[in-house]
């Protein structure tokens, strides 16, 4: 699974980073695990290699961590925030 930040500006402040989505000029936060995903999505753009890192750096099952990233990255898909395969994911709800 490809992933691709797609129409925002974003900044990481210590834990946290803060999204601004250009189209709409809502703006969105992440801290925690949340910011380090959203980099490593920036940086690598692979959900697979987001899994292998988050699995070095966290005591938590395979499982778990592939949950729990697939978890975000919908949830930022469902905002427009991020594209799947290159593919606009429409919102949801």
């Amino acid at each position: 699974m490809e992933l691709t930040i797609d129409d925002v500006v974003w900044q990481r402040l210590s834990d946290e980073v803060v999204i601004l989505h250009v189209a709409s000029g809502t703006y969105f936060g992440l801290d925690g695990v949340g910011s380090r995903v959203w980099c490593l999505i920036a940086e690598h753009g692979s959900r697979e290699k987001i899994v292998e890192i988050l699995m070095n750096e966290y005591d938590a099952p395979e499982d778990q961590i592939r949950e729990d990233v697939d978890g975000l990255i919908q949830q930022l898909a469902d905002k427009r925030l991020i594209r799947i395969n290159g593919e606009q994911i429409p919102p949801t709800g």
